[in-house]
This record gives C-alpha cells, structure tokens and sequence, in this order.
C-alpha cells in the first residue's frame, strides 16, 4: 500500500516534537492556522453543489474596483494603492486588489484563476481568503521596506506567487494524476522563479549603487509572496501534528496523575 506523502511529513514532524524541537510559545502564532484547518474540514464535509466559490469573488472585487477606477475615477481608489511615501496600515491590503492597467489585471486574473481554484478545491473558501491576503500583505510589507519612497506598489502578483507555492503542496497526494499536475506546477513555478530572483537581484544592485528609481516590476514582493505561500503551507502541515502532540501529551499526563492517585491510594503495586 503506498504511503501518502502527507503522511510522510506528519510523521518526521511528529518524531521532532516528541524530541522538544517545538515549544509551547508556538501554539499563539498557530491559532490562525487552527482555525483555518478546522474551516478546511467543513469545507470537505459539506462542499456546495451549486455555490459560487470563493475565487471568482476575488476575481470580480478585482475586476470591479478596476472597472470604478477607469469609469469614474474616484480619489477612494487612490487611498488604496500602497504609497510608500505616506503608507497607511489597510493599503498593505487593499492594495492587492487593485492594478494600474487592463493588461496588469487580466494578465493576474488568469493565473489568479488557475492556481486559486486549485487551492480552493482543495483547502476551501475561508482559507482561499486568508492566504491570499496574507502572502499580498506580506509582499507589499517587503517592497515598501527595500523599495525606494517615491515608489507606489499595486497589484494581486504577491497573492498569486503566494497562491502558486501553496498549491504545490496541498495538491500533494499519492494519485499519479495529482502528481503529474504537482510536476507541471513546479516546472512552471521554478521556471518564474528564477526569473523573479534574477529581477530581485538587479533591483537590489540598483538599490546598493544609490539609484532611488522606483522599478516598474516589483520582483523583490513576488519573491517575498511566494517565500510566504511557502511558509504558510508548511504551517498548514504542521497544525494539525502540533496540536495532535499537545493533546498526546496531556493525556499521557492526565494518565501518569490518575495512577499516582491510585498509588498513592495503594490500589496498585
């Protein structure tokens, strides 16, 4: 019987924590996640028939806040993209869902829809939502901590890096036909990758020699959102041993207290 990968993974973690490699103090920075996997679970237990997922919301507020911003021109809009000069603390969110042109958001669109409906299949509409916005916030947080002040950030490709690292992991089983999509994925995001690290680097040479010219291309928050979809997948996988180690490990307690009662008691010998 093969072995699924997950399982895999579970079982190394677990053998780690038995040894004291995780701590107590972990358990606050995973709430988040514990929530999110519990979310997960229904989400499996009680997939809608005819709903509308979760994706195409996020494609309709980004094409919706587009279609606002070239009709009408709003001064809200600009309040939302991330100026780097004077950023204030929401724009690190709304600004993924905003994007400077036609071709910027139908090229993001795409791929938003690709890698978001497979993620979505898989970890479910609330989760969707919060990785999304936690690799693009993330992202912009990097960009406007390297980049220089005159440069204003926008766009969902921080989210879609993101979205593209964590669907290499969660469609991760032993089935060949999820395998082949996993080995096209991969080949597609390693591909982009370097690309965006080659990108990243020059931006930083740039930076190093004193040039304050804002880039047209944002590699360096591509980088950090996918390095972040990364991390969040392997927090994802980690949740569920943690918290399975915790509850071993009070039960193991609450045994040991109930037969030093019964010792103590001299029921046993």
């Amino acid at each position: 019987m093969p072995v699924h990968p997950k399982t895999c993974f579970y079982l190394t973690l677990a053998i780690l924590s038995g040894t004291g490699f995780w701590s107590l103090p972990m358990f606050s920075v995973m709430h988040l996640h514990e929530y999110t996997l519990l979310m997960e679970l229904r989400w499996q237990s009680e997939k809608p028939i005819n709903g509308v997922k979760g994706i195409y919301w996020i494609l309709l507020l980004n094409l919706g806040i587009y279609v606002v911003d070239y009709v009408f021109e709003p001064r809200m809009f600009r309040a939302l993209i991330l100026d780097h000069r004077q950023p204030a603390w929401y724009q690190f969110v709304t600004a993924a869902f905003c994007h400077s042109s036609g071709d910027h958001l139908f090229s993001n669109l795409f791929y938003m829809y690709v890698y978001g409906s497979l993620v979505e299949g898989e970890v479910g509409n609330f989760a969707l939502w919060v990785y999304y916005i936690l690799t693009g916030f993330v992202g912009f947080v990097v960009s406007w901590l390297i980049l220089p002040r005159n440069t204003v950030s926008v766009g969902a490709s921080d989210a879609v890096y993101g979205l593209a690292a964590i669907c290499l992991f969660v469609k991760m089983h032993s089935e060949w036909t999820h395998m082949l999509l996993v080995l096209i994925l991969t080949y597609e995001f390693v591909s982009r990758m370097r690309e965006e690290l080659r990108g990243a680097a020059a931006v930083l040479d740039a930076i190093k020699k004193g040039d304050e010219q804002a880039p047209v291309i944002s590699h360096i928050s591509h980088v950090a959102g996918a390095l972040t979809g990364v991390g969040l997948a392997c927090l994802r996988a980690m949740v569920p041993v943690f918290v399975l180690n915790v509850s071993i490990e009070m039960q193991i307690r609450y045994i040991s207290t109930y037969r030093s009662g019964l010792v103590i008691g001299g029921q046993l010998n």
